[in-house]
């Protein structure tokens, strides 16, 4: 558990997989909320890719081109930067990781991932 939430503090191979997590994530949510909605298929018709390429995109499993995430955007109106986790989203999975937990489990975790972020900052 605490290895996941320490997701936003530092470049970790954790990070690196969640970061495309949430990129597929984003692809698939502005897939399904495209007016009309487009399937997997006729995105990846769209953008020169197979629909497995999709599926594997929307989980995380694997990497996105910059040019192909640019083609995605547009085929889904949407701004690229949309498609991409910033710092500010990965703080608020911290956030999130937390929530419902008792207090002092809670108190504990953030502590400890701010003591990681001041090591961190100092090397």
């Amino acid at each position: 558990m605490l290895s996941a939430i320490l997701f936003s503090v530092g470049p970790t191979r954790l990070e690196s997989k969640t970061f495309y997590e949430e990129v597929g994530r984003r692809i698939r949510d502005a897939r399904e909320s495209r007016k009309p909605s487009i399937t997997q298929k006729d995105l990846a018709d769209l953008v020169g890719l197979t629909r497995t390429s999709i599926t594997n995109l929307e989980h995380g499993r694997q990497k996105c081109l910059l040019h192909t995430l640019a083609e995605i955007a547009v085929v889904l109106h949407v701004q690229p930067a949309s498609l991409i986790p910033t710092s500010d989203s990965q703080k608020l999975s911290l956030q999130d990781a937390v929530k419902g937990r008792p207090s002092p489990e809670k108190e504990w975790i953030l502590s400890a991932v701010n003591a990681v972020r001041k090591k961190k900052n100092k090397i």
